[in-house]
Parts: structure tokens; sequence; C-alpha cells
């Protein structure tokens, strides 16, 4: 279902017919080894993307892991009883591993956010490409994605139509704070970097929403068209001010973040004549 074609790119070939539907999760920030990880919450969400069959991305952050020999920002407070050894990433690698297996067959794409990045920096190896690993191990197809990168969803429908969904995936830039605007602003910019893409997905500052910015094409015989790019921040799964009020990184420097993911549906219908469209909805709380 899903090839690399290149360092930071990979196809998604789907086929179906009249009555074709895919949906697909998205995800970023999950901080599955933190103590403030909504688990529960997590696990519904998995739940319900088995029962969709639906493909899982994930757009960096999985992991915490700050809680290293070299990190600066290690709280013991913070650490999980079940992590407390000497071998702390191979502990959380295990822990992750027994979670994520019953939905190993879903997930596509894991990418880095800037937790696994700083990590690699810090102890020298790369925690994502560790994950997929595992996931492979349990009967997955799972690539491990960059920063960065690009899914090219391509579809074959019927009569043999064939179309292309093109999905840009950053993890997110920036400090992350702006209680106002939550980092809408930055859409404009990736409009402007990213022209090709039909939608731009981005987590790191936990918060949530959709909006399209509307862009002028002009074909190769110069039709004039429009069409809507979506730009989706993805939220996420770790309740930074819920489960500590008194203190903490979010309680301190930012505002209450929802938590959940968001859903990306494909479908074909008669009444499209074998045209792809697609829809996103916020799950988030």
């Amino acid at each position: 279902m899903i090839e690399a074609i290149g360092p930071s790119c990979h196809n998604i070939r789907l086929e179906g017919g009249h009555d074709f539907e895919q949906w697909v999760m998205l995800t970023a920030d999950r901080h599955f080894d933190s103590v403030q990880c909504d688990r529960d919450l997590m696990k519904q969400h998995l739940d319900l993307a088995v029962s969709r069959n639906a493909i899982i991305i994930d757009v960096g952050d999985w992991f915490d892991i700050m809680q290293g020999k070299y990190d600066p920002r290690k709280n013991y407070d913070n650490l999980r009883e079940e992590y407390k050894g000497v071998n702390y990433l191979d502990l959380v690698l295990e822990d992750a591993e027994k979670f994520f297996a019953p939905y190993a067959e879903n997930h596509a794409l894991i990418a880095m956010g800037n937790h696994e990045t700083e990590l690699e920096r810090r102890m020298g190896t790369n925690m994502i490409q560790r994950m997929v690993d595992r996931i492979n191990k349990n009967g997955g197809n799972c690539y491990a994605g960059g920063y960065t990168g690009y899914i090219i969803f391509r579809f074959t429908m019927c009569n043999n139509k064939r179309s292309k969904i093109v999905l840009k995936y950053h993890h997110g830039m920036g400090g992350g704070s702006a209680p106002v605007t939550r980092g809408v602003i930055q859409s404009n910019r990736m409009a402007v970097m990213f022209p090709d893409a039909d939608v731009v997905v981005s987590g790191h500052n936990h918060e949530s929403w959709c909006i399209p910015i509307q862009q002028e094409k002009v074909s190769r015989v110069g039709k004039i068209s429009l069409r809507p790019q979506w730009h989706v921040r993805v939220p996420s799964y770790k309740d930074g001010w819920g489960s500590t009020l008194t203190k903490g990184f979010d309680v301190e420097k930012g505002t209450p973040k929802p938590r959940g993911c968001v859903w990306l549906r494909f479908w074909c219908s008669n009444a499209n004549k074998g045209k792809v469209d697609f829809e996103l909805t916020q799950m988030a709380i």
C-alpha cells in the first residue's frame, strides 16, 4: 500500500469503484511515555481506526523522552514508574511496542518531531526508526519519515480513472506559544513554501484547527482555475494543563490545549463519476 520514492516522499496507492471510501487517521504529539499522555483517549481513537480500516499517519513527537541523562529538561517527577531504569529508552520502546502492537497493520508512516530530533542529537539514536522496526515486527508495513516530507495518495478508480492528492507534512516550526493566533499565521507561509500540496498537516503547538487557503492555478493550455489548499493543525494527546494545575510548561507559558486527532476521509461515488473527493474532521476534546 505504501512505498518510498525518495528520502522524504512516499506513495500510497489505493483502488476502488463508485462506492470507494478510505479513512486516514492523522495524529501528532502523542508524547506516549509522558505521565500526562491521555492513553485512554488515544486507545479509543486507535480502536476506531481499526474499525474503519484506517491508514494511520503520525507527524512527530510520538515520544516525549525528556528524562534522559543528557537532557536539561528532565524532571524526575515526570518519569513514569515503569521507566525508572538504567535502560530508560529501551523500557520506553518495549512499553510502546506492547501498546501499539494491535494497531501495527494500520500504521503507514511515523515522522520525527522536535523531541525525537533533539534526543537523536544528544543521545545518538533515532527513536522513530526503532519504533517503526518494532511495528513492522508485529505485522506492519510502516515507514519512518523525517521532520518534513510528502505523501502522495494515488487513486485508480472505476474505468481506470487515475488521480492523486498530495499531502505535505511538517511537524511544526516556531516556539508554539501564540495564544491568540494559535499558529494560524504559519499557514500563510506554508502556502507559499509548499504550493504543490492539496493538504498541509502540522502538529507541534498542540492546537487544533483546519482552514482553506484559496489558490489560483493555470494549466499548460492556459486554463485558469481555483482550488483550496487545506491547512490542518493536529492536536496532541498530552494533557499538560488538567493533569498539573499548579505548575508545568503549559500552565506557566501557554493555555489549555485540545486533545485528539484529525480524520481525513476519501470517497468516490456515482455522483462524482470516478473523481476522488476528501473531507477533514477534527476529533478533539
